[in-house]
């Protein structure tokens, strides 16, 4: 899981039969359920619903019968992504109302929660990747959920060392900061807020330590978007942001793995 989580994807589907055999050999582990979630929520944020069905299976599974409200956070998170897998499940049916009214239902708990505990830094990095995930993939109030992300995300940037230290962790997630920040430079410049955008790019151009492909590629672009901001203000093609619409996991953990651009929205192909 960690290798593929650093980008080995190669990796990915002889993990996931072995962690499908375990899980059928016993429901009831928790850390198969937990891993093998992680799994299918890689193929969902990347458009994948290929596996949608067996993720409501293993989440239902692994959160047993915890009603939301009593849920800790590491398990509201848990929850989350398998409304995901009921959000595309709903969609590989034909029933797009129905996944429709999830993804409502999914955000007015996230809603909730934030308002809840507006304290919990990762609930909002949460709720934000959410609201620019479907930001980019749902076609009905695409601005409102632009601007939901952001501001969970200067809230995310304001306090970044409030954050799980394990997600900021150089050893093992060295590029949570540029990946985060990147989306939100992408989400001021959807609402036109091309100085904001511009001061988060400059920072992601240069480098911190320690040095990465991704960080390289993430400051590759964020030059470019420099030099283009008239060119990309407003403009909601840049929805769901890159790169995390490749897996926020994959490149927040990554060290050596390239980060693909095939995704990328740019006025002219980079290298």
């Amino acid at each position: 899981m960690r290798a593929c989580l650093s980008g080995a994807l190669s990796l990915r589907d002889r993990a996931e039969r072995d962690l499908e055999a375990a899980f059928a050999l016993d429901p009831a582990d928790r850390e198969v359920t937990r891993a093998l979630g992680r799994f299918y929520n890689l193929r969902a944020v990347a458009g994948d619903a290929s596996k949608a069905e067996r993720q409501v299976e293993v989440y239902r599974t692994h959160l047993g019968d915890t009603p939301i409200e009593r849920m800790s956070s590491i398990e509201f998170v848990a929850w989350s992504f398998g409304q995901l897998g009921e959000i595309l499940a709903a969609r590989n049916r034909g029933r797009l109302l129905d996944a429709l009214r999830l993804i409502e239902a999914l955000e007015q708990r996230l809603a909730e929660r934030v308002a809840a505990a507006p304290d919990d830094i990762e609930m909002r990095a949460l709720a934000g990747n959410f609201a620019f995930f479907f930001a980019g993939n749902v076609p009905l109030h695409k601005r409102r959920r632009v601007e939901q992300a952001v501001a969970h995300f200067e809230v995310l940037r304001a306090r970044w060392d409030e954050l799980r230290a394990g997600a900021r962790d150089g050893r093992h997630c060295p590029n949570t900061r540029e990946n985060f920040m990147f989306e939100l430079a992408e989400g001021y410049l959807v609402l036109e807020r091309t100085e904001q955008a511009a001061a988060v790019y400059r920072e992601l151009v240069e480098l911190r330590p320690p040095v990465t492909r991704a960080k390289q590629r993430i400051g590759q672009v964020a030059a470019e978007r420099l030099e283009g901001l008239d060119h990309y203000a407003g403009r909601m093609e840049l929805m769901p942001p890159w790169p995390s619409d490749v897996g926020n996991c994959v490149v927040c953990h990554a060290h050596t793995s390239d980060i693909p651009l095939t995704s990328l929205y740019v006025r002219a192909p980079l290298r």
